[in-house]
């Protein structure tokens, strides 16, 4: 039978990597004004000190030096199994503390701390298997968390094999610690950075969190935008449910990085769903402003548009929606958008493509509406400006 613990020396840990908010623990996190331990491990080096006595068991501590971006986590226990994602070595201390606690010739306990003496991470040695715990670092809700967070079994040659992350919600209810955190923030910024912060600790324990907000019309659309264009940018598996969930009653914002997120990671019915809706909130802008945002997003041609134009009711955002979709838009329907509209203006500006007659005849029969003029002169001078930029191919402009 294999004896607990392993050999001597420095204990094998996993290569796998953490996200930046990871990296923050083993530099310190500026925020946190407190530090919470959810374990039955010592995570103060005094407290690991107080482990040796006069006879079995010895306490190792030595100072640990590494140049600045070196590949420190190349052995350390800062790589276990955490955060699915690249390691940034770059950002683990340059100076810490490793401490070792060795029972008859045996290693039991390893823990890693940095410089001021704040908890990084640990493993302990079982039997048969070894934990592991660490601090994540809770800016956002401005305290540090010590929690178990992975386990392995003991391999053949002392070291860790079958290993699997730990489950932060048993632990202690951070869902609850965030959802507390939001009930007292009402910018969409810092509510979004909440949001994103609970996503990256808990992975996959936060989808019913994440559908929650995401599917709330009450959560600021800036804040579900910002969460679906976090989650796509890191690729991230959850993306697939924060676009579902997003795809209830999206406003202007949140639909549009639907799309793009679908346009980027090749989620065509994600995709199609997002210009839909995104299509239908033309129809009904409330703002030139809005109405522009959404013409900038919505590809020309999509199926979803020819769907959405026969449903429109608002003959502004029909007209435009008709330009987007590639569809034949009557003269008289632009001249009288051109001539009454003000909320589409600038956005059916961006879409009337000036080498064509019809749209050319409908801007010059704009002109007496002030709006129109504004416009016109916007196009013209764009047009101007992209013909003089284009290659001349030898021939000159007259």
């Amino acid at each position: 039978m294999r004896k607990s613990g392993a050999t001597i020396g420095r204990p094998h840990f996993l290569g796998v990597a953490v996200t930046a908010a990871l990296a923050a623990s083993w530099i310190g996190c500026r925020a946190c004004t407190t530090t919470e331990s959810h374990v039955d491990v010592p995570v103060t080096l005094d407290d690991v000190r107080k482990l040796a006595n006069d006879g079995s068991v010895v306490v190792d501590v030595k100072r640990r030096e590494q140049a600045a971006g070196g590949a420190g986590c190349g052995h350390s226990a800062a790589c276990i199994l955490l955060v699915p994602v690249e390691l940034v070595s770059a950002f683990f201390p340059t100076k810490f503390d490793e401490a070792s606690v060795i029972d008859n010739g045996k290693l039991t306990y390893f823990a890693r701390f940095d410089a001021n003496g704040a908890f990084i991470e640990s493993a302990k040695y079982l039997e048969k298997s070894i934990r592991y715990y660490r601090a994540l670092p809770l800016e956002k809700l401005r305290k540090t968390v010590i929690v178990r967070s992975a386990e392995a079994s003991i391999g053949s040659d002392g070291g860790p094999e079958a290993i699997g992350r730990v489950l932060l919600l048993p632990q202690l209810d951070l869902i609850a610690d965030y959802e507390a955190a939001l009930a007292k923030e009402h910018g969409a910024d810092s509510r979004a950075a909440l949001i994103i912060e609970a996503a990256t600790w808990l992975l996959d324990e936060s989808v019913p969190f994440l559908e929650k907000h995401e599917s709330d019309s009450r959560e600021p659309d800036e804040t579900r935008a910002s969460v679906i264009a976090e989650l796509c940018r890191a690729d991230d598996r959850r993306s697939e449910t924060v676009l579902k969930a997003a795809t209830q009653n999206p406003g202007p914002k949140a639909a549009v990085a639907g799309i793009e997120c679908g346009v980027s990671s090749t989620r065509d019915a994600a995709r199609d769903a997002f210009v839909g809706m995104t299509a239908d909130l033309l129809c009904h802008a409330k703002s030139a402003a809005e109405a522009s945002e959404l013409v900038r997003a919505l590809p020309e041609g999509n199926a979803a548009l020819t769907a959405a134009q026969a449903r429109c009711s608002e003959p502004s955002g029909r007209a435009l929606l008709s330009l987007v979709a590639e569809i034949p838009v009557a003269r008289t329907e632009l001249e009288r958008v051109m001539r009454e509209s003000r909320v589409y203006d600038n956005a059916l500006g961006e879409r009337l493509l000036l080498r064509k007659l019809d749209h050319r005849a409908a801007l010059f029969a704009g002109l007496d509406a002030k709006p129109g003029r504004e416009r016109f002169v916007v196009l013209m001078s764009t047009e101007l400006t992209s013909r003089a930029t284009q290659p001349s191919n030898g021939r000159r402009h007259g």
